[in-house]
């Protein structure tokens, strides 16, 4: 068997791979700089390896701990005291140890608490502190710079006051008013130091405006606190149960117009021109809103039933206004007075009674032959020339639920020969007799 023998001078696609790598891994080499940056991490690693096997002890500091009060919390709370500050006071904590240790310490990880021995009441007072580990690792806590730190205690209070406006060189012009001013919320609750808060004997809003103001204004403001002697109080220490205060100034346009009563339940014909009846006050002076208030012509009280009026006795009503008006002089009652001097009431027998109005499907008679004892109301002198026969009692079947069988039902009594007399008092009734007409037949 005959061997085959390589060809001399030819090389394969593997050894021409190889000899790629090699050519590049050569010239890696021989570059300054890739070398350069092997001896570094090199030499870094060496390090590593040295300082964190050896039990050599450096020191490191720990910036911005935050100071805690609350290791000794229950003196704090048994005397009523908190350090007044504006936020958490911090310490830089220098602390040695092994490398690998302290290389990884937070400033989270560390306890700094305030030594409240000396801490007797409110005051201020110099406080040293207290540090450890939290995780409980070896280390050592060498110092904390500051050492101490001087802090105020004092009792935690509130006081609760009105808010109260206070206007400059605001003018309102003829013909306006200017009505209780909205102030939302209507008090402001400070909290902070007693010894601040103490001062503080007014919660005011100012306001300055030029120019007359003939509408309503509304505005917000930060309110500002005072003392007793008038002299403004700030303090980083102090908070209020709202940052600002909404105010409004309602500014009314004033009108005059008249007061009027109507009737109700008065009889056909009757002339209600001829009641002579007094409304006190007439006339009311009014204020609201100008967009609207030219829409107002009168305050209007309510009715009189003339049916049941007596003018002996005078009518009180309350005087309504529109949501957002007032009264200017805060008049609130009206009263409706009739000069009863002019008026009598005398009793009549009424016989003359008429059904007006019935039901085709149906027979009505009038079981009812007198009416007794109906009260009529009017001028003296036309009551002397009114006599019985001038009354017409009147049954209208429309109003009426109609049954059948006998029932009672309401009569309306007519004056025929005037229309200055009415029917007052209670309601005249008549019994009736309904039969259906399929029935009667």
């Amino acid at each position: 068997m005959n061997e085959k023998k390589p060809q001399t001078g030819t090389k394969s696609p593997a050894d021409e791979k190889q000899k790629k790598q090699g050519s590049q891994v050569r010239r890696l080499i021989e570059n300054d700089t890739f070398v350069l940056v092997i001896s570094l991490i090199g030499a870094v690693l060496v390090w590593l390896s040295v300082a964190y096997n050896t039990d050599e002890k450096v020191s490191a500091t720990v910036h911005n701990v935050p100071i805690s009060f609350d290791a000794s919390a229950s003196l704090l709370e048994r005397l009523s005291l908190y350090p007044v500050m504006i936020e958490n006071a911090t310490v830089d904590v220098e602390i040695n140890g092994n490398r690998a240790v302290i290389g990884n310490v937070t400033k989270e990880e560390l306890l700094v608490s305030g030594k409240l021995g000396n801490v007797t009441g409110p005051g201020t007072y110099e406080i040293t502190f207290e540090t450890s580990d939290r995780l409980g690792r070896d280390f050592e806590i060498k110092n904390t710079s500051p050492e101490a730190l001087t802090v105020r205690f004092d009792h935690r209070t509130d006081k609760t006051l009105p808010v109260e406006l206070v206007l400059d060189g605001v003018v309102i012009p003829e013909g306006y008013i200017l009505d209780a001013e909205y102030i939302t919320p209507e008090e402001i609750t400070i909290s902070g130091p007693e010894t601040e808060v103490s001062e503080i004997t007014t919660c005011r809003l100012s306001l300055a405006l030029a120019g007359p103001l003939t509408e309503s204004f509304t505005a917000e403001q930060e309110p500002q606190l005072y003392n007793a002697d008038g002299e403004e109080i700030t303090s980083p220490y102090l908070s209020m149960s709202a940052d600002a205060v909404t105010f409004t100034l309602p500014v009314l346009k004033k009108k005059t117009v008249p007061v009027t009563i109507d009737f109700i339940n008065v009889p056909d014909g009757f002339d209600v021109n001829t009641l002579w009846y007094e409304i006190s006050p007439h006339e009311i002076e009014i204020a609201g809103p100008e967009s609207t208030i030219g829409s107002v012509t009168e305050v209007h009280l309510g009715y009189i039933n003339l049916s049941a009026f007596v003018p002996e006795i005078p009518l009180s009503y309350y005087i309504k206004l529109p949501s957002g008006y007032i009264s200017v002089d805060n008049t609130q009652e009206a009263v409706v007075t009739f000069d009863s001097d002019d008026y009598e009431t005398r009793f009549y027998d009424v016989s003359e009674i008429k059904l007006i109005n019935q039901p085709d499907e149906y027979n009505v008679t009038v079981s009812t032959k007198m009416i007794y004892d109906v009260q009529i109301t009017g001028p003296a002198e036309d009551l002397d020339e009114l006599s019985a026969s001038d009354l017409v009692a009147e049954i209208d079947m429309r109003e009426v639920d109609v049954r059948l069988g006998q029932s009672t039902v309401p009569v309306s009594i007519i004056v025929t020969s005037n229309n200055t007399c009415w029917a007052s008092g209670s309601t005249s009734n008549a019994v009736v007799t309904v039969r259906s007409k399929e029935a009667s037949n």
